[in-house]
């Protein structure tokens, strides 16, 4: 087992990726991902692996003006392999101009070498829906499709 702060470091890296370019954030996610992630944004469909979290999770917001997000950690708390976090996600424009903040609430789960093999998170997923606008919201899912 690696020495206590591993994992939450882990964390806090893979966050900072997401503020260089669109292409570093989708590129973290493969980088921490392990090949079978579950990805769950509560109220979006789940993912599986770190190909399906950028198709289905980040290039829809990516297509309708999210370039990058500055994370804004809270609080991060390891215990054992599991990383809980606190934050605000501030999601940028690409002329850097802020498309809209969300508190998020987010609880990950590593395996021994530091990949993520399961992460789960809690935010108001209206303002990403707000963010893309009533017509281009329509990727989202009927509620029966959502996996809680």
């Amino acid at each position: 087992m690696p020495e206590q702060g591993f994992y939450k470091q882990q964390a806090i890296d893979f966050f900072k990726e997401w503020e260089v370019s669109y292409q570093a954030l989708c590129d973290s996610f493969r980088k921490y991902f392990t090949d079978d992630c579950v990805w769950i944004n509560m109220g979006f469909p789940a993912t599986h692996g770190p190909e399906a979290a950028v198709k289905d999770g980040l290039d829809p917001v990516n297509a309708v003006g999210m370039d990058t997000i500055r994370v804004e950690n809270l609080k991060v708390h390891e215990v054992g392999n599991i990383v809980w976090s606190e934050r605000v996600d501030h999601v940028l424009r690409p002329d850097g101009s802020l498309g809209f903040s969300v508190p998020v609430v987010g609880v990950m789960e590593f395996t021994e070498d530091g990949l993520i093999k399961d992460w789960k998170e809690y935010f108001d997923h209206n303002h990403i829906v707000g963010f893309m606008g009533e017509a281009e919201s329509t990727w989202l899912p009927e509620d029966e499709n959502v996996e809680a």
